[in-house]
């Protein structure tokens, strides 16, 4: 069975895909530097961290190595949280 973080990216992966987005990776290993690799539905290339909404903020060292690791691949970074339901609760631009 999936744990939630697994169903959360897998959900939001759907989404993107939904809207028009298409998913070149995504990794439900939870702790990992991204979970999502897309191009959105408004062409950008992004990197998507995705937390569930009982999991914790990342913490400064994190948000800081998240935004690093896009910069280096030249893709916007998003960090979504996903609330009940394993809808998008929040979807924060970072940079």
């Amino acid at each position: 069975m999936a744990t939630a973080h697994e169903q959360a990216v897998l959900a939001f992966s759907e989404k993107l895909e939904t809207e028009g987005g298409t998913v070149i990776s995504a990794n439900v290993q939870e702790g990992a530097p991204l979970q999502i690799f897309a191009q959105n539905g408004q062409g950008e290339l992004a990197f998507y961290q995705v937390r569930t909404e009982d999991a914790p903020d990342p913490t400064e060292d994190e948000r800081k190595a998240f935004l690093d690791l896009a910069a280096r691949h030249r893709v916007v970074p998003y960090w979504v949280r996903m609330g009940a339901g394993l809808a998008p609760a929040r979807v924060e631009k970072g940079g």
